[in-house]
């Protein structure tokens, strides 16, 4: 081989090791994405679940409220945000998922200014609990001072021991009709009297026969 050959030849290598480590030198630009979710997309859990977890592979900025939630029962919830490293956010619900499937809807920034937005949904097993019933109060209920029933009501131990007035008035009625003709004493004297009257009727009346046969002989 020729000298100028091979100095060619070493020269057109060098020249591709040369762009080969250029090119691998320079960072790889790669768009962030959502690293993992808890519960996982496609997954179904056992229990009622009242917070979410969504991590992206770098440091993201929320679009509005960044997350939305679509309950078992077909309800759009904006969850309660939280996060401490703008990577890692939990979704924290007032009111526990249950009874079947949850979508769950992203839309952040990345530092480079992309928009990342996507969804993905999980199910839960578990049971919905049962709404509660409103509680009914009762009505207030009055009763009366123990003190105005002892006035108002009347004592059977009175009525039981005292007469009433009605009933006291007409009692010496009651004896004195019972005394006329009870005993026999007032009926007897009341006898004799119509007796004697009747007596001196028929004297009377002998007497006037007697003195007229003796003037009309």
């Amino acid at each position: 081989m020729r000298p100028a050959a091979a100095c060619r030849r070493a020269a057109t290598v060098l020249a591709c090791l040369i762009a080969v480590a250029a090119v691998s030198g320079q960072p790889v630009s790669a768009h962030t994405e959502v690293d993992f979710t808890l519960p996982a997309g496609g997954t179904t859990v056992g229990e009622p679940v009242s917070e979410i977890s969504v991590a992206f592979t770098d440091v993201v900025a929320l679009v509005g409220n960044g997350f939305e939630v679509l309950d078992p029962q077909g309800n759009v919830v904006l969850p309660f945000v939280v996060t401490d490293d703008d990577m890692l956010y939990r979704l924290q619900l007032d009111s526990p998922l249950a009874g079947g499937p949850v979508g769950v809807r992203y839309e952040v920034t990345a530092i480079d200014g992309h928009v990342i937005e996507g969804s993905f949904t999980f199910t839960v097993a578990a049971e919905a609990p049962l709404p509660t019933q409103p509680t009914t109060v009762p009505a207030p209920v009055t009763t009366a001072p123990a003190t105005a029933v002892a006035t108002n009501a009347p004592s059977t131990t009175g009525a039981a021991t005292t007469p009433p007035s009605s009933t006291s008035s007409s009692a010496p009625t009651s004896s004195v009709t019972a005394g006329t003709g009870g005993d026999g004493s007032d009926g007897d004297s009341s006898s004799t009297a119509v007796i004697v009257v009747l007596a001196a009727v028929v004297l009377g009346a002998g007497g006037f026969l007697l003195m007229r046969s003796r003037r009309h002989p």
